[in-house]
Order: C-alpha cells, then sequence, then structure tokens
C-alpha cells in the first residue's frame, strides 16, 4: 500500500509538472500542440527553444483563402480553389470543407490562441501572425449565418388551416423560410408556402409567397357577405 500510494503521488505529481510546463509555454506565445496548416513546427531546437515557422509553400494559400471570404466567397468556393490549386496538407491529404471552415476560424492565424480549448484562457502568441486581425474579424461578419431551428419548432400564420390543402393532389400546405442579405435593406425575411408531396411524391407546384397567399385570402374574404355567413352558422 505504501509504494502503491507512493506511485500514485509520483504520477500526481508528473501531471502537475506537465501542466506547469503548458502553461508556462503558452504565456512565452507558443501554443503546446500541433499547429494548423499554414505553419510547421521546430523539430530540431532544444527542449524550451523550439519555435513556429510560417510554410512558404501552403501559407499564401491561407491568407487568399482569408482575402476571398472577405470579399464574399464561400467556404465552399474556397474549398474548391483548393481542390483545383492541389492545395493539400503537410502529410500530402485532400483538405475537407469541414478543415476550410475551421482554418476561416481559427484565430490562431492572426496572432491568438486559446488553450485549452473552450477554457476562455487566451494568450498572444509570439511566432508570426499570416493574417491581421482586421482581415479576420471581418471574415467573421462575412461567414456569420442565422441560426437554424429544429423541424416543427417554426410558427407560420397559415399552416395550421386544416382546409389549406394542394390544388393539385390535394396534400396539406407546408412552410419554409429564407433568408437574403441585400445591400440596401441587409438580411430580408421571406416565407414561402409550398405542398408537402404526401398523397403525390410528383406534385410540381410551384412555391407561393406569404404575400400573394395574404392577398389571396383578403381577396376570398372580401366576396364572402354576412347573410353568407349566418345562413352558415344557422
Amino acid at each position: 500500500m505504501i509504494l502503491g500510494s507512493q506511485a500514485k503521488l509520483e504520477n500526481d505529481n508528473r501531471g502537475i509538472n506537465v501542466k506547469r510546463g503548458m502553461k508556462t509555454k503558452c504565456e512565452m506565445g507558443f501554443r503546446p500542440n500541433m499547429t494548423p496548416i499554414g505553419y510547421i513546427n521546430d523539430h530540431y531546437s532544444g527542449k524550451g527553444m523550439k519555435r513556429v515557422f510560417i510554410d512558404k509553400q501552403r501559407a499564401p494559400f491561407i491568407v487568399e483563402a482569408f482575402e476571398q471570404v472577405a470579399k464574399g466567397a464561400s467556404g465552399r468556393a474556397i474549398y474548391n480553389w483548393f481542390r483545383e490549386a492541389s492545395m493539400t496538407t503537410r502529410k500530402g491529404k485532400t483538405i475537407t470543407l469541414s478543415m476550410v471552415y475551421k482554418m476561416l476560424n481559427n484565430t490562431y492565424y492572426c496572432g491568438l490562441f486559446e488553450f485549452p480549448i473552450g477554457s476562455g484562457k487566451w494568450y498572444k502568441g509570439s511566432y508570426t501572425p499570416i493574417i491581421s486581425r482586421e482581415l479576420f474579424d471581418e471574415v467573421q461578419k462575412k461567414m456569420q449565418v442565422v441560426p437554424k431551428s429544429r423541424p416543427g419548432t417554426k410558427k407560420f400564420d397559415y399552416t395550421k388551416l386544416s382546409y389549406l390543402k394542394c390544388g393539385s393532389c390535394g396534400s396539406g400546405i407546408t412552410a419554409q423560410e429564407k433568408f437574403k442579405k441585400t445591400k440596401k435593406h441587409g438580411i430580408r425575411r421571406y416565407v414561402y408556402y409550398h405542398c408537402t408531396q404526401s398523397r403525390n411524391y410528383d406534385c410540381n407546384e410551384s412555391y407561393l409567397r406569404e404575400e400573394k397567399l395574404a392577398d389571396e385570402f383578403a381577396q376570398l374574404l372580401a366576396d364572402i357577405t354576412p347573410e353568407e355567413v349566418r345562413s352558415k352558422d344557422s
């Protein structure tokens, strides 16, 4: 038992020393793990003297990717461009779409890093940033999207009307919203109603804007007289 307790104490102290060493390295401005694409780790200097170098082969692609997104390019467009330009990882593997988005959200490229991830502890890097903080912030603004909700949680004005059916196949009517970013009005919201295709999967009825559907209801109600309503109630 004494030997077991002594071994556990040694392991605990070793873990404390490792964490202390990682914290010291972060305070020196170097993240204690593998650098992202665009940088190269120093594998030859002595312990405590290792640095981070810019990958001259891949760094220009990273800079160009950020600049293109800042001008309006999408993550998929960058992914396709990387494939056309034969941009690969350090191991020669193809860069995936998820890696592209992870790259565009990585503060490491502008000289900041968080360690451990999710801890809220940020450090300023002692390496050379590939891009400026201003460019990184601009890319984050371009990549902002409206959060999606779970299916069934959205409420629309006309989807609860049981008598509202598709005129072609008799299926129910559902709705979905779209957001479009414009220079004049910013982000605009549009709602479209369409057939659920529950009775006919090949139903090709077109989508209908909510404003037009509301106009149709207004015209329908305008043609109904109070006498007709009273006669139906009686």
